[in-house]
């Protein structure tokens, strides 16, 4: 005999009435009655308010972390090596801060931003600092640090940004966090690929789409070879 298991409310834990429920992309379930929102990391389902789930929670990324930060990074690091972008060692720095503090040190203020990349010439050449949202889960902090590692890259070849637009830019960084994110083969990273796929923004999103065609029209080292 096959007993079929209860389905549960991912939100309650009762079980599952016949009148109906809402879903996520996770197949995860629960109740209508339920006000809710879904998880700004990975999409699951969550009570209103709340901005991650507590997966996405027990992952976030803090600056009172020693390591985790720093992993992150020489992660991030050998993927973009691997696919023939070299970032510089010893001029790059990371600093993990709250929003306010984004929003002193950005040009565009927004509830949105992440991440942040200010670079400035020196004698010795240019020097990088990446500002990151603070208490990120792992997945998206991954995902923004790769895009400002973009910004890194880019600004490293300063002349090529005399000849692009703001769209090329951001769209062009979003790519390298799509690449970066093509090493993860999980479900958080494949939500946040689609996301980027379907983005309407038309810089971010449009962009990021303008500069995918790009690169599989050209090859993505000869695209890389023309920022030389």
């Amino acid at each position: 005999m096959i007993i079929k298991k209860k389905e549960v409310c991912c939100l309650c834990g009762k079980e599952l009435q016949g009148c109906g429920y809402r879903y996520d992309q996770w197949g995860n379930k629960c109740c209508l009655a339920h006000v809710t929102s879904t998880c700004e990391s990975c999409g699951k389902l969550v009570r209103r308010g709340q901005r991650f789930c507590p997966a996405c929670r027990r992952s976030q990324v803090s600056a009172t972390d020693k390591l985790r930060p720093q992993f992150v990074y020489s992660e991030v690091k050998s993927r973009l090596s691997s696919i023939g972008m070299n970032l510089p060692t010893e001029t790059v720095d990371i600093s993990i801060t709250d929003r306010t503090e984004l929003n002193r040190l950005a040009t565009y203020k927004s509830d949105q931003l992440t991440g942040l990349t200010i670079s400035a010439g020196t004698p010795f050449g240019m020097r990088h600092s990446i500002y990151l949202l603070d208490e990120m889960p792992t997945s998206r902090y991954k995902e923004t640090l790769a895009h400002e590692c973009g910004h890194v890259w880019l600004n490293d070849r300063f002349s090529i940004l005399n000849r692009q637009s703001i769209q090329e830019v951001e769209g062009f960084c979003n790519l390298v966090a799509y690449k970066v994110l093509l090493f993860d083969h999980t479900k958080e990273a494949e939500i946040a690929r689609e996301s980027m796929l379907s983005n309407p923004d038309p810089i971010y999103g449009e962009g990021f789409r303008i500069m995918k065609r790009r690169a599989e029209q050209m090859g993505w080292n000869r695209m890389l070879a023309s920022y030389s």
